[in-house]
């Protein structure tokens, strides 16, 4: 069974928009279909976390912004940089999804 990040579909939009890419382009890049890309944007349909960490990757957004509530201001992406740094130490050691996955499961959230 596949889960999917329910994370916040206009944070999706909102991303792809800041990293000035059209849904075409950014489909692309994510490896993923423009009709799949355009649900997860409308909320009719979730990311796997596989492919959240590439939304995350292409778009060059921490994985934890995609939760917010509401729409980040910019100074808050250029503060975080350590969350991006964290993200590419572990993603250079070898964590992956599946950890992520296992580490929510662990601790009851997912």
């Amino acid at each position: 069974m596949v889960i999917g990040a329910r994370v916040t579909p206009s944070l999706i939009k909102w991303a792809r928009e800041h990293a000035s890419l059209t849904l075409d382009e950014a489909a692309k890049k994510i490896e993923v279909t423009l009709e799949r890309l355009a649900e997860w944007e409308k909320g009719k349909s979730y990311p796997t976390f596989d492919e959240l960490l590439n939304l995350s990757d292409v778009y060059q957004i921490p994985v934890a912004m995609f939760y917010l509530s509401e729409l980040p201001d910019l100074p808050l992406l250029k503060r975080d940089k350590t969350a991006k740094e964290a993200f590419e130490y572990l993603k250079s050691k070898g964590f992956t999804a599946d950890h992520y996955r296992y580490e929510l499961e662990k601790d009851g959230i997912a």
